[in-house]
């Protein structure tokens, strides 16, 4: 049985929530506006989240959203990301160290290109106890 969402904000009507989809910058913002604009004028709840491509559960989670928030609940919120590994001045300093290049007595290797695509800094990964991984050093030192 398909159970109807109740939309409890009435300051916008159906048509309105179809002319802030078309005047929204994000597309999946607008793709959720159109589907509460389709409940709205009486579209089964899996009717309006098949026309509109996503699940029954996802568009009921959308429409609590839109109750709570309006318009601006329906935004993707992006999220925060992990922590940082390096504070602002490690970073800084493991920069200093891949621009100035190996010393050949001292690294054992070359070449910079080499050492950096490799990750063959051993001073940074002991120093700021970093995991070696596959992201060369050189990207770590960016951003």
């Amino acid at each position: 049985m398909d159970e109807s969402i109740a939309i409890m904000r009435t300051d916008l009507t159906a048509s309105d929530l179809r002319s802030a989809a078309c005047r929204s910058e994000e597309v999946a913002q607008a793709r959720r506006l159109l589907a509460i604009a389709l409940v709205l004028e009486g579209v089964s709840r899996s009717q309006a989240a098949a026309q509109t491509g996503m699940d029954r559960q996802t568009l009921r989670d959308w429409a609590h959203r839109y109750n709570e928030a309006g318009i601006e609940g329906l935004r993707s919120r992006r999220s925060p990301g992990r922590a940082p590994s390096l504070t602002a001045p490690q970073k800084a300093e493991l920069k200093a160290l891949v621009t100035q290049g190996a010393d050949p007595k001292r690294d054992g290797v070359v070449r910079r290109q080499q050492r950096a695509q490799l990750g063959l800094i051993p001073i940074p990964v002991a120093q700021y106890r970093l995991a070696q991984s596959r992201i060369p050093i050189e990207m770590m030192c960016h951003g």
